[in-house]
């Protein structure tokens, strides 16, 4: 590991006139640490689905963060250090596992029951996977205007939309640790249409971005304001008693003693 400041830049930069540094600098040897750890979690991880007796409604979008989520935060954080290899490598392992894991997650989301209202949070987590995607691909030298890069815009747009079909269902929940979902979520989201507007500058780019740096500093506030009263009220993680009632209400359209609730 590796992490040394640059003191000529410093330099350079209070002769220029542009404020104090110094830069931090971090070699690639800082890298190898959180690789391997990510890899070997998304492998077991894996394994341990094919071979556990997994239950379909108990499946969720949570399970895009070992291997989607991890791979492709990877693939951006080996570009930002110059390992091609690594990122391009990562890049390949999230986005494969977006794909299959994506089909039979969705496959559950259409077909089964409406998730718990505990897991419903995690609905927030299908804006995701593109949205980080589409910062991976950007930071492993990807242009704004390429096809992979409309691929990418345009799934994270429509995901986006879906979220608003989602509305009623989250305006119903309660405050539990799951809301923290909305913020990876929404944050990913956000800095991948930054990363666009950056590129292609349209007219009003700086209205823009003003405004969605805004939006999602003021939700990642309220939330975490929120996370500090609720734990200062020991209303954050609740009770056992509560967290069955919890798993016998079911959510929006789910079955329950043979009706539609």
């Amino acid at each position: 590991m590796t992490v040394h400041v640059n003191r000529r830049d410093d330099a350079a930069c209070r002769d220029a006139g542009h404020g104090p540094g110094p830069r931090l600098q971090v070699t690639p040897n800082l890298f190898s640490i959180p690789f391997p750890l990510v890899g070997l979690a998304g492998a077991w991880l894996t394994g341990q689905w094919i071979v556990g007796d997994l239950d379909q409604d108990k499946l969720h979008p949570g399970y895009f963060l070992p291997t989607v989520a991890g791979g492709l935060v990877c693939a951006l954080c080996a570009a930002q250090v110059h390992l091609r290899g690594v990122g391009e490598a990562s890049f390949g392992i999230g986005i494969l596992c977006w794909l299959l894991l994506g089909s039979i997650l969705l496959n559950r989301l259409f077909l089964r029951l409406t998730l718990p209202s505990a897991l419903l949070p995690t609905l927030a987590i299908e804006l995701a996977p593109p949205a980080v995607a589409g910062l991976a691909y950007f930071a492993l030298d990807g242009r704004a205007g390429s096809p992979v890069a409309y691929i990418l815009g345009g799934y994270a747009v429509l995901m986006a939309l879906v979220q608003f079909r989602f509305l009623p269902n989250y305006a119903r929940l309660s405050f539990t640790p799951g809301i923290w979902a909305f913020a990876f979520s929404y944050a990913a989201a956000v800095s991948f249409g930054l990363e666009w507007i950056d590129q292609e500058k349209p007219p009003g780019a700086t209205v823009y971005a003003s405004v969605a740096i805004a939006a999602i500093t003021l939700l990642i506030g309220a939330i975490a304001v929120h996370t500090v009263i609720s734990l200062v009220r020991g209303e954050l993680l609740p009770g056992p008693h509560l967290r069955r009632a919890d798993r016998d209400v079911p959510g929006d359209g789910q079955q329950r003693n043979g009706q539609w609730r």
